[in-house]
């Protein structure tokens, strides 16, 4: 969880929107105009400061409205480390199999009133929308203040591509919710989820296991990327 993510969050917004983009800049802050007043912004990995962690993946403003959070830094270690990391290794502890495919983010548009998409590099794609509003099913009764995250598997004008919700993200709140609730979000939108699995102690993890994801009881997110 990243801390003070509402008084970061306002910090970014008055300086967007009152076009105080090098000051941003000077914090590692890349910005991104488009369609007006869609502020896209994200880390440069490279001058670090107080704002890296809430940009670290990329947050979108429509004007002073925080629509898009794509997501905070995760730590990388190997599973010795996380063995010692502060980290809960319980029953209530779950593996996660990482996905490939194009990651594509969904979210409301007020400006719209109809559901966005970007992904790691514009805030506005038109590419993934229509097999995006093909498979999820429902699509209008969703909750606008959530961020869903999906992989898009093969060629977005074929029909064959496959859709899976990866995450969500609260957007205002900047948290990742329950892996239990993203399970049962994939059942309501009728489409594949990532897998899951419940963790069973360390000796069943092989290096052909890896890299792997573990969330535990309190939402920290981990990836394992090898044994030693």
């Amino acid at each position: 969880m990243i801390r003070n993510f509402a008084s970061l969050a306002t910090l970014i917004r008055n300086k967007v929107n009152t076009g105080k983009h090098s000051f941003l800049y000077k914090k590692g802050i890349t910005t991104k105009t488009e369609d007006e007043n869609l502020y896209s912004l994200k880390s440069n990995y490279i001058t670090k400061s107080e704002l890296s962690p809430i940009c670290h993946h990329g947050l979108i403003y429509r004007g002073k409205k925080l629509v898009c959070f794509k997501g905070e830094q995760i730590p990388e270690l190997t599973l010795e480390e996380a063995k010692e990391y502060h980290f809960l290794w319980n029953d209530k502890t779950v593996f996660i199999q990482p996905m490939g495919g194009k990651r594509v983010y969904m979210y409301w548009d007020p400006k719209y009133n109809d559901w966005g998409f970007a992904d790691d590099k514009e805030a506005q794609s038109e590419t993934y929308k229509k097999i995006l509003h093909k498979n999820i099913y429902d699509i209008y009764n969703l909750e606008p203040d959530y961020t869903y995250v999906f992989r898009v598997q093969g060629n977005a004008r074929s029909t064959k591509s496959l859709v899976v919700l990866e995450t969500i993200y609260d957007t205002m709140k900047g948290i990742e919710l329950p892996w239990k609730t993203i399970d049962k979000y994939s059942v309501r939108l009728n489409i594949d989820c990532v897998e899951f699995y419940q963790f069973e102690g360390f000796d069943p993890v092989e290096s052909d296991d890896l890299p792997l994801y573990a969330r535990d009881k309190s939402n920290r997110k981990i990836y394992i990327k090898s044994m030693t």
